[in-house]
């Protein structure tokens, strides 16, 4: 975390070592932001999360390629909590 309560780092499972995405709470929702290069070129990736409920959140990937004036999504993924089981 960083020294400002609202700003977050995540690290990135395929990004080189030492790589994070910087972002921030932001209208309800979690916003990282990350620049790759992509056939030569520079494109903005961004990656949401928004809480739905108490119990459930949905996760959106996108990205830019005109330095993140338009956006194209390319990934939802959507949470729910489990209720507890009894084993």
């Amino acid at each position: 975390m960083e020294s400002e309560l609202r700003n977050r780092r995540v690290g990135v499972l395929n990004a080189p070592a030492g790589q994070v995405l910087i972002g921030e709470i932001r209208d309800g929702h979690v916003v990282f932001h990350d620049q790759e290069s992509y056939n030569g070129k520079t494109i903005w990736i961004r990656f949401k999360i928004t809480p739905l409920t108490s119990d459930s959140a949905e996760s959106e990937q996108a990205f830019s390629n005109d330095e993140g004036k338009t956006w194209k999504t390319n990934w939802i993924n959507k949470y729910s909590r489990v209720k507890e089981q009894s084993l």
